[in-house]
């Protein structure tokens, strides 16, 4: 092979690869999920889109009647309303740690005082929760109830951090 094959060869090759290069960026822009509604469409504190979230999974899986749909959706609203509270409780508590930090003088048993107080937030976010699910489940019929206990997992994981771990395979 002489000097101008192997170029000829090598810009095909360069060619070929910027065509390939090119097809899959054309494919990753026109195949992209759609987009997230922008944030003012989204309650604070949701973790996702409101159309994709662990209540539409939830009344999917069960597929819940109109009545139970209405008795959901307002216990959802009560749910998020104490999560809300309880939320701006801790943010405004993680503040006031953070102030104590930056003070003269560092006052450990208060740091340690708040410290408890937001874990202690943090617990009853926690029995908020539970108790929400509690009177979900109980909303359902038997067969119902069966796949709440199936799914109830997956729902939490939707719900983002503090969930529990995925399962075990």
């Amino acid at each position: 092979m002489n000097y101008f094959d192997k170029n000829k060869l090598l810009t095909w090759a360069v060619v070929l690869l910027l065509l390939i290069n090119f097809g899959i960026l054309g494919l990753l822009w026109f195949e992209r999920p759609h987009k997230i509604p922008p944030p003012g469409n989204m309650q604070p504190g949701d973790l996702m889109p409101p159309d994709r979230g662990p209540k539409e999974f939830l009344i999917k899986e069960l597929n819940l009647n109109n009545e139970q749909k209405k008795d959901y959706e307002k216990l959802v609203e009560e749910h998020r309303s104490e999560i809300r509270k309880m939320k701006e409780k801790i943010r405004k508590e993680k503040d006031e740690f953070w102030d104590i930090f930056s003070e003269s003088v560092n006052d450990t048993a208060a740091a340690e005082k708040i410290a408890s107080e937001i874990g202690a937030d943090q617990k009853e976010i926690e029995m908020a929760t539970y108790r929400h699910f509690k009177k979900v489940r109980e909303l359902c019929n038997e067969d119902q109830k069966k796949i709440f206990d199936e799914v109830i997992k997956e729902a939490l994981r939707m719900m983002g951090p503090g969930s529990p771990p995925p399962p075990k395979h």
